[in-house]
């Protein structure tokens, strides 16, 4: 038993020694660790939200497209019965690109989880931003009336009235470039969030890399610090121990 525990003491007192010795290169090296601990998870962190603004920005993009598509099918649905033409595909159609719209403006203003470009189902979260969040609250109010003009077209199936589809072109005629005009105004403040955040996750990195230098350096005149000093200590014992230290040659000589 007193064997182990005089190992054990002598090892403590080694670590405690060795720690000593090389405090300032350990402490060097940790703080390099920390930092690119840091550096990666800010980077993943922020590389994680620049793509969900990546997204919302192609999303807001296609609103603006399905916004003209909407408009365009309701004149093709009045073209079509004023020729006395039944085309269900226009009606599916517009099924398509109300509910795209409507989903898409809805997950803006709450969050939630849409079709994306791709046909993949991509989850966006509720934006926060004052600016966009005033163009989507402004896009809802003048959706309100546009949407059930649509949805009164939509439920008469394929076969629409003359009454019911000229109130969703005339609601289309109002409310189309409005909801354009707010539809732009959202991309381009994603667009700047996005850039915003680009120009952060360049600037930590550009910090990291300067204070990762800096380490280096300080590590390296530490390492080499020590190195020399004990090179200065080898140096003098071996000179005392073969009697040519300056010292040794002038007691010599005298």
């Amino acid at each position: 038993m007193k064997t182990s525990t005089t190992k054990l003491n002598s090892s403590r007192l080694a670590l405690q020694a060795f720690a000593g010795k090389y405090r300032e290169v350990i402490l060097s090296i940790l703080l390099f660790i920390l930092l690119d601990l840091g550096v990666l998870i800010l980077n993943y962190y922020i590389s994680f939200q620049i793509q969900g603004d990546a997204v919302a920005v192609n999303l807001s993009g296609r609103q603006r497209m399905l916004s003209q598509r909407t408009t365009k099918v309701l004149y093709q649905l009045k073209y079509a019965g004023n020729a006395g033409k039944n085309d269900p595909g226009l009606i599916a159609e517009l099924q398509n690109a109300y509910q795209l719209f409507d989903k898409t403006l809805q997950s803006f203003a709450e969050g939630g989880t849409v079709t994306g470009g791709d046909g993949r189902e991509v989850k966006i979260q509720a934006i926060t931003d004052p600016a966009a969040r005033k163009s989507v609250s402004e896009a809802q109010a003048i959706w309100a009336d546009y949407r059930s003009k649509v949805e009164a077209v939509l439920d008469s199936s394929s076969n629409p009235g003359a009454s019911t589809l000229n109130d969703a072109i005339a609601a289309a005629d109002a409310n189309n470039l409005k909801l354009l005009k707010l539809m732009n105004e959202l991309t381009t403040t994603l667009e700047h969030i996005a850039q915003r955040k680009g120009g952060i996750l360049r600037t930590i990195q550009t910090v990291a890399i300067v204070l990762v230098l800096i380490n280096f350096a300080v590590i390296m005149i530490h390492v080499i610090g020590k190195l020399k000093r004990s090179d200065e200590a080898i140096d003098q014992l071996f000179c005392h121990r073969r009697g040519s230290c300056g010292g040794a040659h002038g007691s010599t000589g005298g």
